[in-house]
């Protein structure tokens, strides 16, 4: 009975390569579950409130609306 010292280096050498396969496919599930977190919570962000109507700003008690003035009003 002989020890066959070439085919127990191939047993090792294919050990990293397994923790790399597992390595990689846990990275790929975690960028994967990242973006589709960011998606769900893209789509509940807010974007502020609407402007509030003129007839409106008098009732909340808010000041009146300042009147809109263009670039070229000023010159």
């Amino acid at each position: 009975m002989s020890l066959d010292l070439e085919t127990r280096q191939d047993t090792q050498v294919a050990k990293p390569r397994r923790g790399l396969v597992r390595w990689v496919l846990t990275a790929a599930a975690v960028i994967s579950a990242r973006m589709q977190l960011g998606r769900i919570v893209r789509q509940h962000q807010s974007r502020g409130s609407p402007p509030v109507p003129r007839h409106l700003r008098q009732d909340l008690g808010l000041p009146p609306e300042p009147e809109s003035r263009r670039y070229w009003d000023h010159q």
